[in-house]
């Protein structure tokens, strides 16, 4: 058979059959988790990026809300409504929600939220691009939106991702009461961290994003690393430029670490050492330094 037939087919089969076996991701799926980083006028908040999950769910006038936790541990209450495509926000649920996240807008569509400068007041998002990606194989709509605060426009800061929630901006429920940016360097979900593809904003792929604290002058690795022969077997490798001391994880398509390994002053690793099954994988090497990279291969 034609080697780059067989490749074809055998990516196809990886895709077809992850991408029926997975699903859309839910914003109010409990196993969701994310890593935020805050950046106050071009300035990164702290050495360390904070985090947002749930913490619990209650059923309060017929609807069922989940718990958020947001980094300065102020709980608030989220609902879906997944027929309809929106998804709700409640800072106290004796005064009722308001809609944060809506699926089925058109360009040219507003949406008003609490202004993240001062919750007396509503912004205004409107809607100027749609887009899509594909999370762990799975198709997600993207939403792009300009923001009228404060009498103020800002083109094309915050963006959505559907069951990601926003990205990167100033959009509830991340930062409700302050910091006017935020952008989210890591997601988890059901214990991985799905690929986002093509990357979104510049960079955010969930997968070499990880571990990334800082948006402003990101770590930029002085290794790197090349698959020998990409599509490759038992007999290829995964060589670095200089030896290379960290972890190494190779993930599939639905985000999953299928192998894990320490590395120690290696100059690379061997795919024998491995037991992978034919698919598209990506792997992710942390260094000692904290440096983050990697690529994407093919394993027949």
């Amino acid at each position: 058979m034609n080697r780059a037939y067989k490749t074809s087919i055998i990516i196809a089969l990886s895709l077809f059959v992850n991408i029926s076996s997975a699903q859309k991701i839910k914003y109010t799926d409990p196993t969701n988790f994310w890593e935020v980083t805050f950046d106050m006028a071009g300035d990164v908040s702290g050495p360390t990026p904070t985090y947002l999950s749930y913490t619990g769910d209650t059923v309060y006038s017929g609807y069922h809300y989940y718990r958020m936790q947001d980094y300065n541990s102020l709980p608030f209450w989220v609902r879906e409504d997944t027929i309809s495509g929106k998804v709700y926000f409640s800072d106290s649920l004796v005064n009722g929600d308001k809609l944060m996240l809506d699926y089925n807008l058109s360009v040219g569509d507003t949406l008003l939220s609490l202004s993240y400068l001062n919750i007396s007041y509503l912004d205004t998002f409107i809607l100027s691009a749609i887009d899509s990606v594909l999370i762990g194989g799975v198709p997600h709509l993207v939403q792009t939106f300009d923001c009228i605060s404060l009498g103020t426009l800002i083109t094309s800061w915050t963006k959505v991702i559907e069951g990601l929630g926003c990205i990167e901006g100033a959009r509830m429920p991340i930062a409700p009461h302050v910091n006017p940016g935020f952008t989210i360097t890591c997601f988890e979900n059901n214990g991985g961290h799905p690929l986002v593809s093509p990357p979104v904003s510049f960079y955010f792929d969930n997968l070499t994003s990880c571990d990334i604290t800082s948006v402003e002058g990101l770590p930029q690795p002085r290794k790197f690393s090349n698959v020998v022969p990409n599509p490759s077997n038992r007999s290829g490798a995964i060589i670095f430029n200089e030896n290379l001391t960290g972890e190494i994880s190779i993930i599939n398509i639905l985000g999953q670490p299928v192998v894990k390994k320490q590395l120690t002053n290696a100059k690379e690793i061997r795919f024998s050492e491995m037991e992978l099954v034919p698919a598209l994988y990506h792997y992710r090497i942390i260094d000692t330094e904290k440096n983050v990279y990697g690529s994407s291969f093919v394993y027949e």
